[in-house]
C-alpha cells in the first residue's frame, strides 16, 4: 500500500492481540507442554517455507514470531536474503539485530 501523500509504501498487517511469542508465554505461564511443542511445530513449518523460498530470515527471534488466534506468523523479514548468497556474510556486513539474540558464537567472531 502507498501512501498517497507521502508516496511512501507501507504494509498493513493483521492485529495480532497476542503479540508476539514471548509476550504471549509470559502473560500464559500455565500451557502445558503439548501445546508448547504443537506451536514449535508451526513455527517450524513457516521457517521452512521461508528455506524452500531459498531465503534466510537472519532476525529470527521470538520477537519477530507474532501470535495470533492459535496462528504464528514469522515477521519482520527485511533482512531476508537468498539462502546462496555468498557476498553477504557476517564479516562483510557486520552484526546485526538484537543484542539479546545475537548467538554468542557470532559475538566471539569480533
Amino acid at each position: 500500500m502507498q501512501d498517497p501523500i507521502t508516496k511512501d509504501y507501507m504494509m498493513v498487517l493483521k492485529y495480532c492481540e497476542n503479540g508476539n511469542l514471548r509476550n504471549y508465554y509470559l502473560n500464559h505461564k500455565r500451557l502445558t507442554y503439548v501445546s508448547k511443542i504443537n506451536k514449535l511445530m508451526l513455527i517450524a513449518r513457516e521457517l521452512q517455507d521461508i528455506h524452500n523460498a531459498g531465503k534466510v530470515h537472519k532476525d529470527f527471534h521470538s520477537g519477530n514470531i507474532l501470535y495470533r488466534n492459535n496462528y504464528l506468523d514469522i515477521s519482520d523479514l527485511g533482512m531476508c536474503q537468498p539462502a546462496n548468497n555468498e557476498r553477504h556474510s557476517v564479516k562483510n556486513e557486520g552484526i546485526y539485530g538484537m543484542l539479546p539474540y545475537v548467538a554468542p558464537e557470532v559475538l566471539r567472531m569480533y
